[in-house]
This record gives structure tokens, C-alpha cells and sequence, in this order.
């Protein structure tokens, strides 16, 4: 009688331990993927709060360019303040339609900041390429 209730009790112990495993695995399953969700919908709004950020740079320098697309160095200037006041923005240049400038068929100040150094470098992109 003994040996039954022995292994009685034994099944009853690997029942309960093989359900508590089950149930825990999901339950842990469960709130991985709720964290992983949390952690994905703050990584969407960082990024979304980045872009925001630049568009709304860029926007308000829009109006600069539109109004003095006739001095070439203006545009350099431009280019230089927006990447030097915004720290999401690590290049900027204005690309103009071929022969928009008199004398130059390609034209496109570029500024940015390199790699390697960190210092703020300027160039015209505007090319057959």
C-alpha cells in the first residue's frame, strides 16, 4: 500500500512539476514579447523624434534658399549652419538643376562632417555622375 501511495504521490510530484514548467515557458515567453514590443515602440519613437527633428531643420531653411539661390556662397554657408546647428544632421547640400547657375553646368554645395576626424568639410558634389 505503501509503493502505491509512494508512487501516487511521485506522479502527482511529476505532474505538477511538468505543468509548472509548461505554464512557467509561456508566461516567460509572454512577457519577453511584451518587453520586446516595448523596447521596439521606443526605439520607433527615438527614431521618429530624430526625423522630425531634421525635418523640421530643413524646413526652417528652406525659405534661405529660395531666396538667394543667385549667391553661390550663401549656399556653402547655408549647408555649414545646418549641419553646425543640429546634431542629428551629419551632411547637407543644395542640388540645382543643370545650368541653373550661368557659366556652370553642374552645381551642389555639400557640407558634412567626417568620419574619422569629426572636423566639418565642404565640397561641391555637382557632377556628370
Amino acid at each position: 500500500m505503501s509503493l502505491y501511495v509512494m508512487l501516487i504521490s511521485a506522479g502527482l510530484l511529476l505532474a505538477v512539476t511538468v505543468l509548472l514548467a509548461v505554464v512557467s515557458g509561456a508566461v516567460i515567453r509572454y512577457e519577453a514579447q511584451v518587453m520586446a514590443e516595448k523596447s521596439l515602440d521606443n526605439t520607433i519613437l527615438d527614431i521618429e523624434k530624430v526625423i522630425t527633428e531634421v525635418e523640421r531643420a530643413v524646413n526652417n531653411v528652406d525659405w534661405l534658399v529660395k531666396d538667394n539661390t543667385g549667391q553661390e556662397k550663401f549656399m556653402y554657408e547655408i549647408t555649414r549652419q545646418l549641419v553646425l546647428r543640429n546634431p542629428n544632421i551629419i551632411g547637407s547640400a543644395v542640388a540645382f538643376e543643370p545650368g541653373y547657375y550661368k557659366g556652370r553646368k553642374y552645381f551642389s554645395p555639400y557640407t558634412y562632417i567626417g568620419d574619422v576626424s569629426g572636423e566639418m568639410y565642404q565640397k561641391q558634389l555637382g557632377s556628370e555622375q
